[in-house]
């Protein structure tokens, strides 16, 4: 019953009609949702921002911020050097060749038109998060949700959705989500080698890309969004720290890889070259995250982890990028808040 529902018409037909409906009628509701905009963030950040002089002094009065900070600064340079030696060994000796061989191939995937449907049903929901705010202000009428406990929430929703959405269609087919994903790569040696120098032969070339395009929005006087991550680092309530670390660390990048690779680049590839699959997936991967400013180095992030999981043919590799490269991007903004903090 579930799979003929989720594989007719029917049900994207009523939802084509019902949801843009919803969506204009819960946003000319008033809301309850504490708000604030960007530059209110923006300028509370710049108001708490030392001097470098009173910066510098109180740095060494915490030994365990200043151990951290060292320590994130001597991995952050370890990477660079190491991707400067992989780098230039795969040019002296012509082994950057490899990186164009695919020798596995990818597990059995989903059909372009049940790609079409998860995405319709993944747009759908987040057209209809305006009627979920109201139905959850009316049950807790005396509550005031603040935008950083909303976009958590739902963020967290939306990955579970999506979870749940992709599993919803696997269970129509005839082998098990581990063969569905290869969970587990053949040559995990092998595997996990290729996304070390993968990963560090590209990483520095994100943070350029992402440095020439802070340097020229600034440069126009551009005021870019705050990104979410940014506005959820202000609380400070150990539960929901807590929380969004595994949303940004755990969650968020298994939601991830299992949509827009296991299915989006691995449906496309089906049908397109691979350059064409890659671009195609990493394109709707930067587009989803709605960060203008680094929509190309997300696109050449996501372009790696679709190469990870064409190259290895397991789900698993790019998972474990993901979570490496969230990671550490999460302890540096944590450790750059805790620097904006002294005074």
């Amino acid at each position: 019953m579930i799979q003929r529902l989720l594989r007719g018409r029917m049900l994207y037909l009523l939802l084509a009609v019902a949801t843009p409906a919803a969506y204009l009628w819960a946003k000319g509701q008033p809301t309850r949702i504490l708000t604030q905009t960007s530059s209110e963030v923006i300028s509370e950040a710049f108001a708490r921002t030392p001097d470098l002089a009173s910066l510098e002094a109180n740095f060494w009065k915490h030994p365990d911020l200043a151990f951290a900070s060292l320590l994130s600064a001597f991995v952050l340079l370890s990477m660079l050097v190491i991707s400067a030696l992989i780098s230039a060994r795969a040019l002296a000796k012509g082994s950057w060749r490899t990186f164009f061989v695919f020798p596995n191939a990818l597990p059995s995937s989903f059909s372009i038109g049940e790609l079409w449907r998860m995405i319709a049903l993944s747009a759908s929901l987040l057209f209809w998060l305006p009627v979920l705010r109201l139905g959850i202000e009316k049950l807790f009428l005396a509550a005031r949700i603040s935008v950083n406990a909303w976009l958590l929430g739902t963020t967290l929703f939306i990955d579970a959705f999506v979870i749940a959405v992709v599993l919803a269609f696997a269970a129509g087919k005839t082998f098990a989500p581990r063969q569905l994903f290869g969970l587990w790569p053949q040559r995990p040696k092998e595997a996990f080698r290729i996304a070390y120098r993968s990963y560090l032969g590209l990483f520095p070339w994100i943070f350029v890309v992402l440095f020439v395009i802070s340097g020229i929005v600034h440069y126009l006087g551009y005021e870019p969004p705050v990104p979410p991550i940014q506005r959820m680092m202000k609380e400070d309530q150990g539960s929901f720290q807590t929380l969004m670390v595994l949303l940004a660390c755990v969650i968020g990048p298994i939601a991830e890889e299992i949509f827009f690779r296991g299915v989006v680049f691995a449906s496309l590839r089906r049908h397109l070259p691979i350059f064409w699959a890659i671009a195609g997936s990493a394109g709707l991967f930067a587009l989803l995250h709605g960060n203008w400013i680094g929509l190309l180095p997300i696109m050449i992030l996501g372009g790696l982890l679709a190469y990870l999981y064409e190259r290895t043919g397991t789900l698993t590799v790019p998972i474990v990028v993901h979570i490496f490269h969230n990671s550490f991007q999460l302890w540096n903004v944590m450790l750059f808040n805790r620097l904006l903090q002294l005074s």
